[in-house]
């Protein structure tokens, strides 16, 4: 039965796309990178910026952080200098709109947090000490709790979207009843939060497979993780860019995602990786056009939208010239294909749930 997935693919994609061929949608919107690093007037922020990026198809920008590290490293200094009402006055400008991260932490797949303290079907014993993974979340949480206060008031601005839960939840570290149940507790926290800000807003998370679990499993995960946790939508990151999945395998990933996500009344949007292997001065350099419209063809399959990571880093026309290369091909799709882009993009603006 599995041997049947691509072939079955294939059917699915020739039904899926529009009539002329190689012309599936480009991403409807696009993450966005902040570092301290860039200060004022956050030229990458700007609204003329924006407006490239809308021509590209981006109707949204994901502000993948408002705060970058361990928790406690720093105070919110991307809210306190400026940069993340910068950002939304620039959407309002641009009429785009600006979905807010929450704290990326890389100290998230520390195997120090990974630890169990919890027996295997997932209950706490009554003397068992908190575990190294459950001390870091409530640290996270705490942190949080912090972060959203000061993020609170743009929930009334103009140009905001809704929220984006940092943490990449990956398909090895999670494989346990208890650390399922220990991740679950936390992400249901931090939605309850969320929503008590922004009652009825959309909540976002992200996740990437390196192909551990199989595909329904992996499904599966998702389904029970959103369920449990009242978050509305996945951004499935695509991992060619990053080298987690080869193109051959996303064909058994993304229909089951799909499939369960919609069934079970929640969002998908599939992140398309528009990077690849750099030069010999960067880990990661803009991908090349052709292996980006094979991505975007391969995600049209589950009719979700599609959101870029990320046009201001790899498809600017002021970024170099083979970020201006992709970005030129994006542009091409984009107007070759506006019909279907905007029935995405109104497929993206519904509530997951």
């Amino acid at each position: 039965m599995h041997g049947l997935l691509p072939l079955l693919f294939l059917l699915l994609l020739a039904a899926a796309l529009p009539a002329k061929a190689g012309c599936p949608a480009p991403p409807q919107g696009s993450f966005l990178q902040l570092y301290l690093d860039q200060g004022p007037p956050w030229e990458h922020t700007s609204a003329q910026a924006l407006q490239r990026w809308k021509a590209l198809g981006a109707q949204e920008i994901v502000l993948q952080w408002s705060a970058h590290g361990s928790p406690g490293d720093e105070r919110f200094a991307l809210i306190e200098r400026g940069a993340v009402q910068a950002l939304l006055e620039a959407g309002a400008q641009a009429g785009v709109r600006i979905r807010l991260g929450l704290r990326y932490d890389p100290g998230l797949w520390d195997p120090r947090n990974h630890d169990e303290g919890r027996s295997a079907d997932g209950h706490t014993t009554v003397t068992a000490p908190p575990s190294e993974l459950e001390t870091y979340l409530a640290r996270r949480l705490r942190d949080q709790e912090a972060l959203v206060a000061a993020l609170g008031p743009f929930a009334n601005h103009l140009a905001f979207a809704g929220w984006y839960i940092a943490d990449e939840i990956d398909d090895r570290n999670w494989t346990s009843p208890a650390r399922r149940a220990v991740l679950n507790d936390y992400l249901a926290d931090v939605a309850d939060l969320l929503h008590s800000v922004a009652p009825g807003v959309d909540i976002a998370i992200s996740g990437f497979s390196t192909g551990w679990m199989p595909p329904q499993e992996w499904a599966a995960f998702w389904t029970d993780l959103l369920t449990a946790t009242g978050i509305d939508r996945l951004y499935f990151q695509d991992g060619i860019g990053a080298g987690h999945l080869e193109m051959t395998e996303l064909p058994h990933y993304l229909p089951p995602l799909a499939e369960g996500l919609q069934q079970a009344g929640h969002g998908l949007s599939v992140v398309v990786e528009l990077f690849g292997a750099g030069g010999q001065d960067e880990a990661f350099g803009p991908a090349d056009p052709e292996r980006v419209m094979q991505q975007l063809a391969l995600a049209a399959v589950t009719r979700a939208p599609t959101v870029s990571f990320a046009l201001p880093h790899y498809a600017d026309s002021e970024e170099g010239p083979r970020a201006a290369r992709l970005a030129a091909a994006l542009a091409e799709l984009t107007a070759n294909c506006p019909a279907r882009s905007k029935a995405q993009h109104e497929n993206q603006d519904q509530p997951g749930r």
